[in-house]
Parts: structure tokens; C-alpha cells; sequence
């Protein structure tokens, strides 16, 4: 029986294990409500997106390095291995990408003190200068209660969705907006692209075509136990995408 994607709270509930031992019997598990791996086992992790992350900046210095090289080479040998250059670098771009994605949703859980109010802006320009796209945190923005891990796994997977929304416009601007409101975190945000017809936006982030930065941020808003909305933005225009998470209040 299938079940609707629409309903993804209750896709893997327990059952217990048949008491007859019939191997073709099926298991059903709810990997979210197995104990977390501590000490070790997060270590070690870290560890190795620490040295994930050190090859990345190896590879991302290379068509660096090797375009001085080609600096008085002759100009269809310098075309030819341009293009082959930035191909390269796109790939360091997607190992990043990857490599930031699994961090965020590796450390998402962890106990921390709130975030700090200016830890959306800053994220913002940190991925602006990295995607050379103008990212902008609104003017205000609260303190939110929501830890540190949280807000950075949020907000970079909504920064995500807003690039590959708008990878044919790209001059358009995105905007993150946050607001607290009876016990939620709402984080935005906003683009002028126009959003999918509404009979689309499941798929859009759910379906089988949906691309890996609209997938992950499914992930996250499942994780953190978020809504996710997606529809115009302010008076209509473009897009408004948003998590609406509950607070850690203490």
C-alpha cells in the first residue's frame, strides 16, 4: 500500500517484530525515535567533515593556482582549459554543498545556548560572498529562541531552496526575515520568482523530480518538527518560503 507524501508524520510507525520468526515478514522501524549516538560517534564524525572540508579548500584553490598558470598561454589554450576549470570548480562548489548539508543535519539536535541576534545576517553575507548572489537579512531581526545548530541548519537550508528557486534570475535578490509569534519561530524567505501552481508544491519538495536543496529542506523542517509553507510573497510578488519552527523557550 502506498502512502501519501502528504501524510509523512506517521510513514514508518513501530510495529513489533512477528513472534514467529518468519523471515519474510516485514519490520517496520522509526529511525527519528532511535537513541541519539553521542561522545564517539559524533566525534568522529566531526572529524571527518573536518577533513572532507580541508580537501574542498585544496580544490577550490586549484583552478585558482592553475589560471596564473595559464596566464601566458596562448588564448584558445586558455579558453579551453577556462572551461574546464570552472567546471571544476562547480564540482568543489557541489562538494561543499553536501558537505554543509550534512553538517548541519548532524549537529541539528544538539543541546546549545540561543543563537545570537545577528547570526542570520551574518550567515547571509558568509553565503553571499560564496554564491555571489545578494543575500540580505531583513533590517529587524529578534532574538530567537532557537539554538545556535538549529538556526544555521535552517536558514542555510532555506538559502538553499532560494538559489536553486532562482538560478535563472540571477540578479534577484533574496531576503531572510524572522518573527516570533505565540510560541514559533517563523523564518522566511523571500524572492521574485513566482511560486508553483499549488496542485506542484508538494513535488517540489517532496516528489520524485524535487531537487536536492528543496529535498533537504523537507529533511530539516521534518527534523526540527517545522511547518512548511510555501506562496506569494509581500503584495503578491514572487515567493515566500518559510519554517515555522517551535521555539526553545526555557
Amino acid at each position: 500500500m502506498t502512502q501519501s507524501l502528504s501524510n509523512w508524520r506517521h510513514i514508518g510507525a513501530i510495529t513489533d517484530s512477528p513472534s514467529t520468526g518468519d523471515a519474510a515478514a516485514v519490520t517496520v522501524l522509526r529511525p527519528s525515535e532511535a537513541p541519539v549516538m553521542q561522545g564517539q560517534t559524533l566525534d568522529a564524525e566531526a572529524a571527518m567533515r573536518e577533513e572532507i572540508a580541508a580537501a574542498v579548500r585544496v580544490i577550490r584553490n586549484l583552478p585558482r593556482l592553475m589560471r596564473d598558470d595559464l596566464a601566458s598561454a596562448p588564448p584558445h589554450v586558455r579558453s579551453a582549459a577556462g572551461a574546464s576549470l570552472d567546471a571544476f570548480a562547480g564540482q568543489a562548489d557541489r562538494i561543499e554543498s553536501a558537505l554543509r548539508r550534512h553538517s548541519d543535519l548532524a549537529t541539528i539536535d544538539m543541546e546549545a545556548e540561543p543563537a545570537d541576534p545577528d547570526a542570520v545576517a551574518r550567515i547571509a553575507a558568509m553565503r553571499g560572498i560564496a554564491a555571489g548572489r545578494r543575500i540580505e537579512a531583513g533590517a529587524t531581526m529578534p532574538r530567537l529562541h532557537l539554538p545556535a545548530p538549529l538556526l544555521r541548519a535552517a536558514v542555510n537550508a532555506l538559502i538553499d531552496a532560494g538559489l536553486a528557486a532562482t538560478r535563472a534570475d540571477p540578479d534577484g535578490v533574496l531576503t531572510l526575515r524572522a518573527l516570533e509569534r505565540r510560541g514559533r519561530v517563523r523564518l522566511s524567505l523571500l524572492h521574485d520568482v513566482d511560486p508553483p501552481p499549488p496542485a506542484r508544491r508538494l513535488a517540489l519538495f517532496a516528489g520524485p523530480e524535487a531537487e536536492i536543496a528543496m529535498s533537504h529542506l523537507w529533511r530539516v523542517a521534518s527534523r526540527c518538527d517545522a511547518l512548511l509553507e510555501i506562496g506569494p510573497g509581500p503584495g503578491a510578488s514572487g515567493t515566500r518560503i518559510t519554517l515555522d519552527v517551535p521555539d526553545r523557550a526555557t
